[in-house]
């Protein structure tokens, strides 16, 4: 199964087209890597992974749950990324690299610290979707100052 997606996706990368489906799919691995990133996955950022689906789609609760659930089996089968990363590129244009940028450092941040390897995972990401580096450092800014403004109330 996990073969058949990852062929979908990196045609429907090479065609230019966006199928939605692997659109989120794609997100939502991308989410789960950062949680898993600091190889401590806190109960907080498995709540903001199901968040930033949610939000980024518009899902109900159980619909983000299953896409959670199937990010993490293809997260465990995938070898590389970079197919991932390829669909993402040929489908999401600058504002939406900016907002799964975003997202990434919501991710990262919510256990209140930001893990080297957590940080390290999402420059590379950037680094393969293409996101100015001032993007990057825009959003994690924000990221940051989000969750240093949560954790002091």
């Amino acid at each position: 199964m996990l073969s058949k997606w990852l062929s979908r996706l990196n045609s429907t990368a090479e065609r230019g087209q966006q199928d939605p489906a692997d659109v989120s799919l794609a997100t939502a691995l991308l989410l789960h890597e950062v949680a898993m990133a600091d190889a401590n996955q806190d109960a907080v950022e498995v709540d903001q992974v199901l968040q930033e689906i949610t939000e980024a789609f518009g899902l109900s609760a159980e619909q983000a749950e299953t896409l959670k659930r199937q990010s993490a089996v293809a997260a465990e089968r995938t070898v590389s990324l970079h197919g991932v990363v390829e669909a993402l590129n040929a489908s999401l244009d600058a504002d939406g690299k900016r907002e799964l940028c975003a997202r990434l450092w919501r991710v990262a941040f919510a256990d209140g610290h930001l893990d080297p390897h957590e940080e390290g995972l999402i420059r590379k990401l950037a680094d393969l979707l293409f996101i100015p580096h001032p993007v990057f450092v825009q959003e994690k800014l924000k990221a940051e100052a989000t969750a240093a403004g949560s954790s002091a109330a």
